[in-house]
């Protein structure tokens, strides 16, 4: 171990399996953060988004922790035969404007997680380092066929094919989108964040 860094786990008995992705796997995982990270974690690339031809559905977290949405996310993928998942954090300003990198520098192993594609393995990924260093993340199975961004757990959104994300989330695209347009009950300081991924998502404000 690199006396300079540190290990990505909380507790290597119980979260350490989780740090194990290959050189392949966290090429990967940084690729796809630089592509669709936008705003720190805040939302995905609208000209990503538009490039795969994909959705983007929103689902504000509630007091009562419901997770349906993220078990469907894995329950339909798996479906599709993903087996396999990544995640990382979001980008954080303050490393960009250091020069260091988040994920590599201060970590060894570095801070990507490789688990199985499931929601048990993903429940331990929310409570991981993954999610505690900035507080959004990235999950996605290695086909990358879709994607998940949980922000700070005040709110999440799904990407990938329009039929898959509103099985997902249960509702059609637009209407997940409500609860930005409505201010329901959303972090003022997020919502002139969020509106602006109404229009780069292809819907009306």
């Amino acid at each position: 171990m690199n006396q300079n860094k540190h290990p990505p786990w909380l507790d290597q008995a119980v979260d350490g399996g989780l740090f194990q992705a290959s050189a392949s796997d966290i090429a990967s995982a940084l690729s796809l953060r630089e592509l669709y990270d936008y705003d720190y974690g805040i939302r995905f690339k609208g000209e990503a988004i538009h490039a795969q031809g994909w959705s983007v559905g929103f689902v504000k977290e509630s007091a009562t922790e419901d997770d349906s949405a993220f078990a469907r996310f894995f329950q339909e993928l798996s479906a599709l035969g993903e087996a396999d998942m990544l995640a990382i954090p979001a980008k954080a300003v303050r490393f960009e404007l250091t020069g260091t990198h988040d994920v590599l520098d201060f970590f060894e192993p570095p801070l990507i997680a490789n688990a199985k594609f499931d929601f048990a393995s993903y429940v331990e990924i929310r409570s991981s380092m993954i999610q505690m260093i900035h507080g959004s993340f990235f999950v996605f199975p290695k086909s990358g066929r879709a994607l998940l961004l949980n922000s700070s757990g005040k709110y999440a959104m799904f990407a990938g094919p329009r039929r898959l994300v509103e099985k997902i989330i249960d509702v059609d695209i637009e209407a997940s989108w409500e609860a930005v347009r409505a201010n329901d009950q959303l972090d003022p300081l997020l919502l002139p964040r969020l509106r602006p991924a109404i229009i780069a998502y292809g819907m009306s404000p």
